[in-house]
């Protein structure tokens, strides 16, 4: 087994144990082969998610449970730069005592933040300022178990597309009649732009999806259900976009 910069032995022990269950495993069966303390789970879920930065390791939901998968090594390393003190204060600062996610807050709420990628490095994330943003630890959970239950490697290509209508479009796709969080939405659109602004103008392109409310845990969530949807336009999908509403303003000013 190759040894790579940044790794330490933890990490090859974790990758032996995957190499001995190529059915996929836990990470609580991870935890209990290698006889790590329960109150060292956090950091052994970190050590896992380093890994995503050399190997391929597919995740795979069983039940409740998530199993790993080792797939083999990358041929391309990803980013795999930490979060320093400074960049983490910065994140910390921006965010204002609040959950940039749900939007609870430290005093209010008593939550504790993490600063956190919004699109994994093993999505391609980088560690960025655009790419961090500081979550409560329910939201970032329930973060991780998105991205984990999601296996078609063809919507795991769509969502770290560089245009940000495309991978809010293909999200809703992934999920075309079924309930999507506003929530994740934000998470992959990935930008500190008006991403509800972005959805509205897939319409242009002859998009339908209806929203829903509902409160859930006291708070009051909305829900995007995804009616119909065009194949994506060649070139630009912006300036389709542009020229759509060029057109519909010229059919008003006709009328």
């Amino acid at each position: 087994m190759q040894r790579r910069k940044g790794l330490r032995s933890l990490h090859y022990r974790i990758l032996e144990v995957l190499e001995k269950n190529p059915e996929g495993i836990s990470i609580n069966q991870i935890r209990i082969e290698l006889e790590v303390p329960a109150e060292e789970q956090q950091q052994l879920d970190r050590r896992v998610r380093e890994l995503d930065s050399f190997y391929s390791i597919e995740r795979q939901r069983k039940g409740r449970e998530v199993l790993y998968v080792l797939r083999g090594e990358l041929s391309q390393p990803l980013d795999a730069e930490p979060i320093d003190k400074t960049t983490r204060a910065r994140i910390l600062h921006i965010a204002d005592g609040r959950c940039e996610m749900c939007g609870r807050s430290i005093h209010e709420d008593k939550i504790r933040l993490h600063v956190d990628h919004k699109i994994p490095r093993e999505w391609g994330g980088k560690t960025e300022d655009d790419n961090l943003w500081a979550i409560c630890s329910e939201c970032n959970e329930g973060k991780r178990s998105f991205f984990a239950s999601i296996t078609d490697p063809r919507v795991q290509r769509a969502l770290v597309h560089s245009r940000v209508h495309v991978r809010i479009g293909e999200l809703l796709k992934a999920f075309h009649g079924q309930e999507v969080s506003k929530s994740y939405i934000r998470i992959v659109a990935h930008t500190h732009d008006d991403f509800e602004k972005r959805m509205r103008e897939l319409r242009r392109l002859g998009w339908k999806y209806i929203f829903r409310k509902r409160k859930t845990k006291g708070r009051v969530q909305t829900y995007f259900i995804l009616q119909h949807w065009e194949p994506w336009p060649e070139g630009d999908v912006a300036a389709a976009i542009r020229e759509a509403e060029i057109k519909r303003a010229r059919e008003r000013l006709s009328t």
